[in-house]
């Protein structure tokens, strides 16, 4: 599942619900540009919130193909929901204080390559 901005017009305690629920039923929970911003005292700023990408094996036609699948946070929720639906996080990572998503792409790209490769 990749998050979408509306997954932000809820409030955190019940939507960290939905996600544990989610990922307790082996769906992965991808929003790559969201980054924990440091406050909470027990993660780091830049430290991912969400999963960032996955790869899967697809057969098509009988032939098998790797996708990679990035997951990207729309980064203007902060401009329009409330900070108490997403306590500690930012849409970009602190080293891209102009939420370019094409750098936040760029981020993962070839990790997901290289996972992709093996």
């Amino acid at each position: 599942m990749v998050l979408g901005n509306h997954e932000f017009n809820f409030p955190w305690d019940i939507m960290s619900g939905v996600y544990d629920d989610l990922r307790s039923g082996d769906v992965d929970v991808l929003g790559a540009n969201v980054y924990y911003d440091g406050s909470d005292g027990t993660h780091s700023a830049g430290e991912n919130a969400f999963g960032t990408y996955i790869v899967r094996d697809v057969v098509v036609n009988g032939h098998s193909h790797k996708v990679g699948i990035l997951g990207l946070e729309n980064s203007d929720i902060s401009r329009w929901d409330l900070p108490v639906n997403y306590p500690g996080m930012v849409f970009a990572h602190p080293d891209n204080p102009d939420f370019d998503l094409a750098q936040e792409a760029n981020r993962y790209i070839e990790r997901c390559r290289r996972r992709a490769a093996r």
